[in-house]
């Protein structure tokens, strides 16, 4: 804030016949200051999805993770994914436009996508903008639920 005091008693000509005022200007400097975490709201449960895919290779699942914070609306999110959760976050594509990680910000971070069957792990992160930061870890699961087909050869 800019501020600027006038003292109406005390007054000058100037050099164009017109009356000043004495004045003081000062700067103030106001800093907000939190420590309380942004709040992950989601929750982190695991998760399982059925995938009746043909190939038995993949499935889609909506991995979604919402926070919010006491100071701002306007949180940092990122998103790494460990395939196989083997504890190596990995970075590269899998399926159709799914990236990772992924960062964006707002307080909803959406890694929905393809993933390959089996056991995976998600960690979300939340940032506000006093460097405060909450993680979750996520363990989702993809399972293979496409039942065997059976055909009969003819002749056996």
């Amino acid at each position: 804030r800019h501020w600027t005091v006038i003292d109406w008693c005390q007054s000058y000509t100037n050099t164009f016949g017109g009356t000043e005022y004495m004045t003081w200007k000062h700067t103030q400097i106001i800093k907000v200051s939190d420590k309380v975490k942004p709040t992950i709201l989601s929750g982190c449960a695991r998760a399982e999805v059925c995938t009746y895919d043909a190939t038995c290779t993949n499935g889609t699942i909506e991995l979604i993770a919402t926070a919010e914070d006491n100071c701002t609306d306007e949180l940092k999110w990122y998103a790494e994914v460990d395939i196989n959760n083997d504890g190596i976050f990995d970075s590269g594509s899998f399926g159709v436009g799914l990236n990772y990680p992924r960062s964006g910000t707002g307080n909803v971070a959406n890694m929905t996508g393809t993933y390959p069957i089996g056991s995976h792990k998600i960690r979300w992160t939340f940032e506000d903008k006093c460097g405060n930061l909450t993680k979750c870890d996520k363990l989702f699961d993809i399972v293979n639920c496409k039942a065997p087909t059976p055909y009969c050869l003819n002749g056996l």
